[in-house]
């Protein structure tokens, strides 16, 4: 890691194995954005975030750079875990959406269906929880099979 608490900017990169990959991601922070001519367009902003990351598995490479923008003013290593943690709740939502309803085998392509039909999960799934929340969506779900 990289880090100077006194600079406007910071490096954070970390690699992680397991599961048969290795991820590495690194993330830079600028808070120094005088220099940006559309700051005054966000009055709020305070930070340029950019991650890159890269995934190794079974000899494939795979990268992505995401790039973001921040009220909030932090070292790298911080915006590392948001960012993390805020990917980590997504794939969460869609696993569960997809191991209990099989989304990813349906394939509707007519107009708004796919939306509409991803609406009426969500509200099942919803409905299962307040119904039952110590049993959870799974087990209501698994009782509704015909």
């Amino acid at each position: 890691m990289l880090y100077n608490p006194n600079s406007e900017h910071s490096i954070y990169k970390m690699i992680e194995k397991g599961h048969g990959r290795i991820e590495t991601r690194e993330v830079r922070v600028v808070g120094d954005l005088e220099w940006l001519p559309q700051k005054a367009l966000c009055k709020k902003l305070t930070s340029l975030v950019e991650v890159k990351a890269t995934r190794e598995q079974s000899g494939k490479c795979e990268s992505a750079t995401r790039l973001y923008i921040c009220s909030r003013q932090s070292a790298a290593i911080d915006f590392s875990h948001w960012v993390r943690g805020h990917w980590s709740v997504e794939n969460n939502c869609h696993w569960e959406v997809n191991v209990i309803f099989g989304e990813d085998a349906v394939q509707m392509d007519v107009g708004q269906s796919a939306e509409n039909l991803g609406i009426f999960r969500r509200l099942a799934m919803n409905m299962a929880v307040i119904a039952d929340p110590e049993r959870g969506c799974r087990l209501c779900r698994k009782e509704m099979r015909i």
